[in-house]
């Protein structure tokens, strides 16, 4: 297939998408693996992915914990994955593992006006 080929970074994975050269769920899956490696150093492949995803669908307690539900579709999830605790992005229409974020807050650095 065409985009096992292409090397995809940033602006590129939008223009596969446009073309239709990717469905969301592969341009889900592009994003996730960039951002743990980004964060968390982690090189993680598909199966990792969907190791992760199945730890959420099964709501394993002690390696998958719900932080916050953003709509009827998105979810935050804590997972414990390769001994590391990391904060997932959880698509459930799609069930996939949408985008990885920091472990910090970055809502603690706002200041709030008395």
């Amino acid at each position: 297939m065409m985009v096992q080929i292409i090397k995809i970074q940033g602006e590129w994975l939008h223009s596969l998408r446009y073309w239709g050269l990717m469905n969301k769920t592969q341009c889900q899956r592009v994003h996730a693996k960039q951002r743990c490696f980004e964060r968390y150093g982690e090189s993680i492949n598909r199966d990792d992915l969907d190791e992760i995803a199945k730890m959420i669908l099964s709501k394993d307690a002690v390696r998958a914990r719900l932080v916050e539900k953003q709509s009827m579709r998105v979810s935050i999830w804590i997972v414990l994955f390769r001994n590391k605790e990391m904060k997932v992005v959880y698509d459930k229409k799609r069930g996939t593992v949408v985008s990885f974020l920091p472990m910090e807050d970055r809502r603690d650095d706002i200041c709030t006006l008395a």
